[in-house]
């Protein structure tokens, strides 16, 4: 296994050394810096130079929204530090800031004031407050400035405040970060995703959100390493850490179709949320909490490691093997290897296979 990763490893350096100078995905993404010439080019242009090579998803490592969740991740790392009354081995610890010159340490400190005060109390998928700010720094990816946002005028100050001190002390190394894991995610993308797309959605009786899933690609996602959140028409809207230990490598492929899920299946949505109410219901059972993001897991899990496994990939260990299933469902894992797994396998059917998990729970 050790080399046939070392054979991928070096493929797709090569193929990040042949992307720099020839593809059209790989100017785009570095369009994200502010103020370079490639801002030029308009949200859809950008769309379209990357639709063929990381279909279905739109890859983007966006200035400001990677500096707002790095400002909700050391706001939460100095408020962890102070509880704890230790040092963070963030990637802005202390010392790190302590080294700036005195007015942008002021600077940074406010803006790490104002996030402790009115950001992180909130969570950065549940609360449908941050959602639209994720959404609306998204779409002003490479703006200059903030000053048409619409964001709330406190927020926007504080933002533009500090983007001199992120973009010359930051912000190059988490966008390189950011342009290196997505370089490595998009040829698997690039070979599994028509297969994967089609075995999801006929897992879950469910169809495909249309159009491009865009990817914003950041330092700090949320706790998960990862969110999505999915607006009325069920189209995702993916933020992914780049540098989270449990993004890295073959585990993209399966986080991203792994997201993808949650427009397909929800906990009060989709066929698979209604055949788990159905079958409680009839057995007049309480609704077991987060059967269906764990059937996400398992799902994504299992497809993404058989995919890898026709490539020589025998040993890749799905997110949920690795501790998930016996932190947060302790009682799921077994019911889905014994009643899930078989409908994967096309032995059982759908409803079969869903009225046996409510039965062994």
């Amino acid at each position: 296994m050790a080399t046939i990763f070392s054979y991928i490893r070096i493929a797709i350096l090569a193929s990040m050394l042949m992307t720099a100078f020839t593809c059209p995905m790989a100017r785009a993404v570095r369009s994200s810096v502010p103020g370079s010439m490639p801002d030029l080019l308009t949200s859809q242009q950008r769309s379209n130079t990357q639709s063929d090579s990381t279909y279905p998803f739109e890859f983007h490592s966006g200035f400001w929204i990677n500096l707002h969740h790095f400002l909700y991740e050391q706001a939460l790392l100095r408020k962890q530090a102070a509880s704890a009354r230790q040092q963070t081995n963030s990637a802005a610890n202390p010392a790190t800031i302590n080294q700036l010159p005195q007015a942008e340490q002021q600077l940074w400190n406010s803006a790490l004031d104002y996030y402790t005060d009115s950001m992180i109390k909130r969570d950065l998928l549940f609360d449908d407050n941050l959602v639209a700010i994720n959404d609306r720094l998204a779409e002003l990816e490479a703006a200059s400035d903030l000053s048409r946002s619409g964001l709330n005028s406190d927020l926007v100050k504080i933002l533009e405040s500090v983007a001199p001190v992120y973009r010359a002390h930051w912000w190059p190394q988490h966008d390189r970060v950011n342009r290196f894991w997505i370089a490595v995610a998009t040829p698997m993308v690039r070979q599994f995703s028509r297969t994967l797309i089609e075995q999801l959605a006929r897992a879950y009786r469910a169809k495909w959100p249309a159009g491009l899933i865009r990817v914003e690609v950041v330092e700090y996602a949320n706790w998960a390493g990862a969110y999505t959140s999915v607006d009325d028409a069920q189209k995702p809207h993916i933020t992914m850490c780049s540098a989270d230990a449990d993004n890295q490598g073959f585990s993209a492929l399966e986080l991203l179709f792994h997201e993808s899920s949650h427009s397909m299946v929800g906990p009060n949505n989709g066929a698979v949320a209604e055949a788990i109410a159905r079958e409680c219901h009839a057995k007049n059972r309480p609704i077991p909490n987060g059967l269906w993001h764990a059937i996400i897991f398992y799902t994504a899990g299992e497809l993404a490691r058989r995919n890898l496994s026709e490539y020589g990939v025998s040993d890749y260990k799905p997110y949920g093997y690795r501790g998930l299933y016996a932190r947060a469902w302790p009682n799921f894992q077994r019911p889905l290897e014994l009643y899930w797994q078989p409908y994967l396998d096309g032995s059982v059917d759908f409803d079969k296979a869903i009225s046996s998990l409510i039965g062994a729970l």
